[in-house]
């Protein structure tokens, strides 16, 4: 995933929703028209994210109709037309907003535990590490002391 893509997923995890415009915000502005908006569309449709504001029933051109709302949004403030997307204006962060889905969750907790495993291993190499080092001293010190040989 695209940092862009887990910064709005982890900005919507730690807020714990995340209102329309708030998102706009964070979304980088590459092209500066809808197709700036796919990677956040794409959380929506895959799970990642839900979203309380209209989304059109068929699957087949939702991501870009939710793109081009997006961008009617990102337009500013009143009634605004963005090819196939028409706002009123009367859209607020308290009445469309992101919440974390089932799929988002779940990523971050995975990604949450591969950190706290790679911690963990870090640790112990390290802690290993040190352990031979002082343990190998007096080894090493004992082998390079001149020894008495008794002849008989």
């Amino acid at each position: 995933m695209k940092k862009s893509t887990l910064k709005i997923l982890k900005e919507v995890y730690d807020k714990q929703t995340l209102g329309v415009f708030d998102a706009i915000k964070i979304v980088p502005r590459v092209t500066n028209d809808h197709r700036d908006f796919y990677p956040l569309a794409s959380l929506i449709s895959s799970g990642y994210l839900g979203f309380t504001g209209p989304i059109p029933d068929s699957p087949k051109f939702a991501d870009t109709y939710m793109t081009h709302q997006l961008q009617a949004w990102a337009q500013g403030d009143g009634p605004q037309i963005y090819k196939s997307a028409h706002t009123m204006g009367g859209t607020t962060n308290d009445n469309s907003y992101f919440y974390l889905g089932g799929k988002g969750l779940e990523y971050l907790s995975d990604r949450k535990a591969d950190r706290d495993r790679i911690l963990v291993v870090a640790i112990i190499s390290l802690l290993s590490a040190l352990i031979v080092a002082v343990a190998s001293e007096p080894i090493k010190r004992y082998l390079n002391e001149p020894h008495a040989v008794s002849s008989k």
